[in-house]
């Protein structure tokens, strides 16, 4: 079978349910993970760097935590022109929305005030 053959196989099979493993059809079902890319951004009142250094600690030990489960690919802060941190960037990957949730419920900077803004998108890496 050639490539493009096999890879609209794989498509179908998993439309239905299906995947494809060592040339084995299986019916279990496959969990997805997805991934989600926050932008996040601080309050901007004149205790907001404040905050964000009382909380960086604990936020830090948080990320290691979801680092440690493969749910943290890649994050840090975002730069003002002036080069001062004005929010986050992360990249993570859950297995279920509602593992989002509760990251959203949980993450130091949300819970201790620092972001005031944080906009969360799904995203698919380009296989390039």
């Amino acid at each position: 079978m050639s490539r493009p053959s096999l890879i609209l196989l794989k498509i179908r099979l998993s439309s239905i349910g299906w995947t494809l493993k060592d040339g084995i059809l299986l019916n279990e079902p496959v969990i997805h993970s997805m991934k989600y890319v926050i932008h996040a951004y601080d309050h901007t009142d004149a205790n907001a760097l404040a905050r964000r250094m009382a909380a960086r600690p604990d936020h830090f030990a948080y990320v290691r935590q979801l680092k440690e489960k493969g749910q943290f690919i890649l994050g840090g802060a975002l730069i003002s022109p002036e080069e001062t941190m004005i929010g986050s960037m992360l990249l993570l990957d859950f297995d279920t929305e509602e593992q989002l949730q509760a990251y959203l419920k949980t993450d130091p900077y949300i819970v201790q005030g620092v972001w005031e803004k944080v906009d969360t998108k799904p995203f698919r890496q380009a296989d390039v």
